[in-house]
Formats: structure tokens, C-alpha cells, sequence
């Protein structure tokens, strides 16, 4: 591979690298042991319109390993083509990343597809995302621009999910971006940024760029060529009223005539730092090499083991972390979870175990939208509302009702398979195979089909072996709000309640949500790069 990619450097058209947040958010999920692992066929580059192509670039993509050696995990493919739609001759350009990752010892494949469809001014008609979600479970979000002051965005072409934005002429989309180097003729010292919508947060994201200058860069084959280095920082995306998220640079190096970009360098922490290369499309396709472990690099360790964490009463922990983040903004509050003695980067989290509802001073509140259903936690399609009515049975109090609809998704699941990245209810319902992720989806939307207000809680779970080490693995689990507050339950445990092993960084309705954005805050917290420890038990 590596001489393919030596002799194939391609000199056609400028490719800016952008950060893709889809790409870190379908990692986030479930790190307890998968018995039975799934294993996938190499990646087929996805198929394209019979056009000819305007632009076409591969790149393959590499990620190091623990002894600081570049590993291939995939390709990315851009094309660019023309269409008409509408009656209007527009250019589509779609960018395809494949690449394959482990988690455990369950091989998976992240696959995503973005095109953007723009006019000969450059002016975008519209955005679309295509996430591999599941087994045989695809989504879709078409975003049109309309009457160019608006974006409306619809999920698998069902206007029952459907959202409007104000729209900003001034995005650009995928072709636009291949050509602002050359379009701008930067040189050493300029800067300028440009915007574009992200269409897998349904969110704008603004690129700041700086063009720092030649250098010497060493490619594959120890070939040495002088290069136009540049670095393009996107600015933090809000998450929240609360919180904001910096997003990962990306440093890339472009030939400083044509600025087509040879390589490009993403630190993302959750899979480690990535390299692309421009190359053929024979070299993007070559095998890919020992693929990294997402659960071991995503795991936070413990120097002991807790066996019986999760009967705990209480559990302290201790948390140090860097960044700029206040720990408010890390870690939720509230009844099950505090935050105390605060000292820098470094405070306490006391944790309580809560097996049944309490006598609260203040009572919690649960609006209407943890009773609706959603693009995700579909309470009102029909297998799920059967699977709720078959588990709750006889049971009359809300919090019963859950505990029912928990103990029956715990042994409705077949066992995990990591190939799920974040299926709805009504697909974990017919599939009944997911991780983590779908096993809350499913338990909050049965309980909202019996009345029951839910939402997901997105954080950490103490795991005893975690790769044969005890560590806190990142989690999802189900709350439920019932006599005045919210109790947490976990299908993927099944005991009934949960204890003081689990960590909530977040929760969410996931009301009028059609992408990832709710595991947003989880992203923030793997970058603060934690370290816990327990302190009392």
C-alpha cells in the first residue's frame, strides 16, 4: 500500500479538510463484553451516478497505534458529478468515508455518506447525510434549501420528522470547499474562515483557517516534498444553553501551486491521531491493517477492582481532568449525583445508589416532550406499544411499570452487537440486537407508550473486567420520571434500579432531535482527557 500511495499522489482540483464530527459521535456506545461478536466483510466503496466525474480524490486513512505506527483503517472517496434537479443544472459532490474500527473484539464498520448540491455561483440547494445507524437500518436527512432563507431537514423522507432552519447564504458546501485555497491564492500568513451546515448535528460549524507556510514533509516511501502547511480550526458548536464543544483541528499540507491537499492530520481523541493521504483508488482500497479498539482507547481504568460496585450504596470519586471545562459541564447534577469540593481541574463526585422512589424536599418535574414520541424513541409505533403492554402486565405504579418494561428488555435482547451505531426503538423492537444504546432506546419508549415520562442518560458504567482491567466504560441507560422524580433504570443489567457504578454526563428527551447531537456533551467529556479515581466507598 504504502508504494501504491508513493507513486499516485494526484495533482487534480484542492481538497480542504474539514472535521467531521460524525465521525467521532457514531463511536460513542456501549463497552460492556460482546459474547458473541459479529464480524463484517471488508468495506465496498459505495456506488455512483453513471456520469462522468468533474473531481474524483481518494484518500486512504490511517490512525497510530500504541508504538506510534501509522495503521490503515479505511479510505474516504470524494466525486463530484453533474445533475439536474428541478430543472436546474447544479454539480453534486459527495464524500464517502469507510472506515473499520474494533470495539472489544466485535469488528465494526463506520459508514457515512455526505453530497451538497450546488449551482454554478456556488450557492448550495441543498445537504444530504446518509448514517448507517444498524443492521439493514439506513437514515437519511435531506436538508433543502427553500426560498433561500430557510433549510428544511427530513429524516427518511417521512415529513412527520421534519425540521426548519433559518438558512445562511453564505454557507458553502463539499465543491465549494475543494477550491478556496486556489480560489483565494493564500500565501504564508493569511487567514479567512467560511461556514458550512453540518447536516449530521443539523448545525452550522465555522472554519477558521490560517495558512502558516512551506515546509518540508515527509510522505510514505520517504519521498520529501515541500508543502503549503495550513491548519483549520472550527469554532466551539453549542451543545446547549450551557455548554459549548471545541471540536477537533485539522493540520493539512497542500502543493503550493495547484494547493491540492496531500495529507491532513486530525487528533481525535476518541480513536487517536488520524492521517489521510491523497492517493489512487487502488491504494485507498488495500487491506487495512490491525484496526484500533475503540473500547480500549474510550475506557477509563481503575487501579482496583470493585466487585460489588454496583450494590453500593454510595461510591466518591475523584476526577481530574485538562481543558478549560468546569466540572458542571463534564458531569450532570442532580438528586443521585453531586459535585463537591471543587479545586481547579481536579473535584469530587459523590454518587448515591437509588433502588426506589424517596420522599424529596423539592419535587422534579418531567415536561410533555419525555411523553412524546420521536424519530428515536418512537413510543407510538405498534410493536412497540405490544412489547409494553406484554411487559408491564398487572403492574399499577409507573415505577413498577418500568421496572417490568427494564426486566423484559433485558431478556427480549439478543446478545450485543457492536454493528448497531444508534438505532430507533422501532427498529431495536423488530431486530432485537443492539448494544447499549438500543437497549435504552427501546425501554424509554415502552415505558412512554404506557404513559410513563422516560429519557436516555448518557455516561459512564463501572465494568469489572474491561478488557481484563476494572474500568468505567461509556454507557447508556434509561430515567424514568415517577412520584414527583427521576429514577434510573438499565436494561442492558436488568437488576431493577441502578447503583452508584453509573456516571451521568447528560440526559435528553431527544424531542425533535433527527441526528446525534444529545451525545454532544459525552464528546466533550473524552476530550477534558479524565482521570478517576475512587476515593470512598
Amino acid at each position: 500500500a504504502e508504494r501504491m500511495i508513493r507513486y499516485s499522489v494526484s495533482r487534480q482540483g484542492s481538497l480542504m479538510r474539514r472535521t467531521s464530527i460524525a465521525l467521532t459521535l457514531v463511536l460513542l456506545g456501549c463497552a460492556l463484553a460482546c459474547p458473541q461478536p459479529t464480524t463484517l466483510p471488508a468495506p465496498k466503496p459505495a456506488s455512483n451516478s453513471a456520469a462522468k466525474p468533474l473531481e474524483e480524490i481518494w484518500e486512504a486513512a490511517f490512525v497510530q497505534n500504541d508504538n506510534g505506527v501509522d495503521v490503515k483503517i479505511g479510505h474516504i472517496h470524494l466525486i463530484s458529478v453533474p445533475v439536474e434537479v428541478d430543472g436546474k443544472k447544479l454539480v453534486r459532490t459527495t464524500k464517502q468515508l469507510r472506515f473499520e474500527i474494533l470495539r472489544g473484539k466485535a469488528e465494526a464498520e463506520m459508514k457515512a455518506d455526505v453530497s451538497s448540491d450546488e449551482d454554478s455561483e456556488g450557492r448550495v440547494h441543498s445537504v444530504k447525510a446518509k448514517l448507517w445507524l444498524g443492521k439493514d437500518r439506513i437514515q437519511t436527512l435531506d436538508c433543502v434549501v427553500i426560498e433561500g432563507s430557510q433549510i428544511r431537514v427530513t429524516a427518511d423522507g417521512e415529513f412527520k420528522n421534519v425540521r426548519t432552519f433559518r438558512w445562511d447564504p453564505n454557507c458553502i458546501g463539499l465543491a465549494r470547499e475543494q477550491s478556496i485555497l486556489r480560489e483565494k491564492k493564500v500565501k504564508a500568513g493569511d487567514k479567512f474562515s467560511y461556514r458550512y451546515f453540518e447536516a449530521q448535528v443539523t448545525n452550522y460549524v465555522t472554519i477558521q483557517v490560517e495558512v502558516k507556510g512551506n515546509e518540508q514533509v515527509v510522505l510514505p516511501g520517504g519521498i520529501k516534498r515541500e508543502l503549503l502547511k495550513v491548519v483549520a480550526t472550527p469554532d466551539p458548536l453549542k451543545v446547549n444553553d450551557k455548554q459549548t464543544l471545541q471540536l477537533p483541528a485539522a493540520t493539512f499540507w497542500a502543493d503550493p501551486i495547484s494547493y491540492d491537499t496531500i495529507k491532513t492530520v486530525m487528533d481525535i481523541p476518541e480513536i487517536g491521531k488520524v492521517t489521510l493521504l491523497r492517493t489512487s483508488k487502488l491504494a485507498a482500497l488495500a487491506s487495512n491493517g490491525q484496526v484500533p479498539d475503540l473500547m480500549k482507547r474510550q475506557s477509563i481504568y481503575l487501579a482496583s477492582p470493585i466487585p460489588d460496585m454496583h450494590e453500593r450504596d454510595a461510591i466518591t470519586y475523584k476526577v481530574t481532568f485538562t481543558g478549560d471545562a468546569l466540572p458542571r459541564e463534564l458531569v450532570s447534577s442532580d438528586s443521585r449525583q453531586t459535585i463537591k469540593n471543587v479545586e481547579g481541574k481536579t473535584f469530587e463526585l459523590h454518587v448515591q445508589s437509588r433502588r426506589k422512589p424517596i420522599t424529596m424536599e423539592k419535587e422534579e418535574k418531567a415536561g410533555p416532550e419525555f411523553l412524546k414520541s420521536n424519530y428515536f424513541i418512537n413510543s407510538d409505533d405498534a410493536k412497540v406499544k405490544e412489547l409494553a403492554a406484554k411487559a408491564v402486565g398487572t403492574a399499577k405504579t409507573d415505577w413498577e411499570k418500568a421496572q417490568n418494561i427494564e426486566g423484559f428488555v433485558r431478556r427480549y435482547m439478543q446478545p450485543a452487537d457492536y454493528t448497531e451505531a444508534m438505532a430507533p426503538a422501532d427498529h431495536v423492537a423488530k431486530t432485537r440486537t443492539g448494544d447499549c444504546t438500543e437497549y435504552s432506546m427501546l425501554a424509554a419508549a415502552m415505558c412512554r407508550a404506557q404513559k410513563v415520562p422516560s429519557r436516555t442518560a448518557i455516561g459512564l458504567v463501572y465494568v469489572n473486567n474491561l478488557l481484563g482491567r476494572p474500568g468505567l466504560a461509556f454507557h447508556m441507560w434509561t430515567e424514568v420520571f415517577a412520584k414527583g422524580q427521576w429514577l434510573a433504570i438499565d436494561a442492558t443489567i436488568g437488576v431493577g434500579s441502578v447503583g452508584p457504578g453509573h456516571i451521568k454526563i447528560t440526559d435528553h428527551s431527544w424531542d425533535g432531535v433527527l441526528s446525534f447531537t444529545p451525545l454532544l456533551p459525552v464528546k466533550g467529556f473524552i476530550m477534558a482527557n479524565p482521570k478517576v479515581e475512587v476515593i470512598g466507598k
